[in-house]
């Protein structure tokens, strides 16, 4: 089967169309939370465990992420897959019978497990099966997937809450996961099994070209556990206005902590950026903490920052997220002529500009109406980004690493933007408390994310340079 034939050609359809609705069905129930947690709060009255409902997910994910990396590598992807799938629909039975809030967060850990699972072996699916010429179209339908639920999800989940219930939010996808569980992982059974280096190699050294990446470093299972701890202690110390030396302590302690589990579960050289697998890994992780950290709080600026209704800030974020979609089509389109450098540094070039605006707009004198522009161009520089550094990082992998590079990629996205997210609030909380208005902190927080996109700007240059796989040709999916 050609490459040119199409993600959607016969001999990719199955494939293409399972992967698109496990992600889509994920991204709608983790879009969709925040939209009906003010019913559920007035139901089950905690607003102590209010914040977990969100970091239980996260959390979830990073164990998620971390767990399946081996089985990808080492069996059949039919089994992560399912795996997943199954922690997935189990937490979102949990969540829809959940007597208390502290179930809740239970049931959330559950759904951010099978959520982490999920892409993980999406990404190494479309690494290890789709050809170099594919590969772009398939990173930007994964986009896609995310994308529809940001534009429409958070709105359908309101009305269900309001007029159903909101445990219909969580029963109500039940069939969905079902239905996209069952496509993917009938279609996921043609995907080729994980091959080794020296498999790759042949028994004549000559047969096919010798990969020459560094192989990541393999991620010590004994580990997870002291990441999500440590992450969940930053973000939630991040999320707190921080008073004190003690405070202080324990924020950086947490960061550290952090830092050190990140290191052991991703590529050697991740932290140091390591030209090629690792500084591409570690782009993911500012791309994420660029965009998120303002897009958090991009309603709040218009709101409290400008005095808009609030369906302005709503529609800015509507915005960006189409003009996502738009990036990651600019991207599939152009990232085999002019590479996946040259796109990473456009599209953080255009987030940086982004940020730069979001920040003028808070000044009264500019018109609220510049956001709409100003983010709109972010959407673009993320959707430009997140398709090029991940596909350039899958094709360096070395061959049979594909699952432990995936999840590295999964890891440094979900980690950035629960580190990012949380910093901005501390930042947000702290000056405001300080007397600062929202207008002013908001902006600080705008100013920040624009100098990470500007750092992200210098690294994309170590970031791998090609989105070819190199040891071997892509193998075509037959039924």
């Amino acid at each position: 089967m050609r490459g040119d034939d199409g993600i959607l050609a016969p001999a990719w359809r199955a494939l293409t169309i399972g992967l698109f609705l496990t992600i889509f069905v994920a991204a709608i129930e983790a879009l969709s939370v925040a939209a009906v947690m003010p019913l559920v709060e007035q139901d089950l009255r905690d607003l102590t465990l209010y914040g977990w409902v969100f970091s239980a997910f996260f959390l979830g994910q990073l164990v998620g992420i971390s767990l399946v990396a081996r089985l990808i590598d080492t069996g059949p992807v039919r089994v992560p897959l399912a795996l997943g799938l199954i922690v997935f629909a189990a937490g979102l039975v949990v969540a829809s019978v959940a007597p208390s809030m502290g179930v809740l967060v239970g049931a959330r850990v559950l759904q951010g497990i099978g959520a982490g699972a999920i892409p993980a072996v999406a990404f190494a699916v479309i690494g290890r099966a789709y050809p170099d010429e594919l590969r772009p179209a398939m990173f930007a339908v994964v986009s896609t997937a995310w994308v529809v639920p940001a534009v429409f999800g958070p709105a359908l989940a309101g009305f269900v809450g309001a007029h159903v219930g909101w445990r219909w939010v969580f029963a109500g996808l039940l069939p969905f996961v079902a239905l996209a569980g069952t496509l993917a992982v009938r279609a996921v059974r043609v995907v080729p099994p994980p091959t080794t280096p020296a498999a790759a190699r042949g028994d004549d050294a000559g047969d096919v070209p010798e990969v020459t990446a560094t192989a990541p470093s393999r991620p010590d299972r004994r580990i997870p556990l002291t990441l999500g701890l440590t992450a969940a202690a930053t973000v939630t110390l991040a999320g707190a206005s921080l008073d004190g030396v003690a405070g202080a302590a324990m924020l950086v302690g947490g960061l550290v902590g952090t830092m050190w589990a990140f290191s052991r579960l991703t590529p050697r050289g991740t932290l140091r950026l390591a030209r090629g697998v690792p500084a591409g890994v570690a782009l993911k992780g500012l791309l994420v903490v660029a965009f998120f950290s303002a897009d958090a709080f991009v309603p709040y600026a218009m709101v409290e920052g400008r005095g808009t209704e609030v369906w302005v800030g709503s529609l800015v974020i509507t915005t960006v997220s189409l003009m996502w979609t738009v990036g990651s089509w600019i991207q599939a389109r152009a990232v085999l002529r002019v590479g996946p450098v040259a796109l990473c540094r456009v599209g953080f070039g255009c987030l940086a500009l982004a940020l730069a605006g979001m920040a003028i707009t808070m000044a009264a004198s500019v018109p609220a109406a510049v956001a709409f522009l100003a983010w709109g161009l972010g959407g673009i520089g993320i959707g430009t980004v997140y398709g090029a550094v991940t596909g350039s990082v899958l094709a360096t992998a070395p061959v049979g690493d594909e699952g432990a590079t995936s999840a590295s990629l999964q890891l440094s996205e979900t980690l950035g933007i629960a580190l990012g997210t949380g910093a901005a609030g501390a930042v947000v909380s702290g000056l405001v408390e300080r007397g600062a208005t929202p207008a002013a902190a908001v902006a600080v927080v705008f100013v920040a994310a624009a100098v990470v996109a500007l750092v992200g700007l210098v690294v994309a240059g170590r970031s791998p340079a090609s989105v070819r796989r190199a040891a071997e040709p892509a193998r075509p999916v037959t039924a």
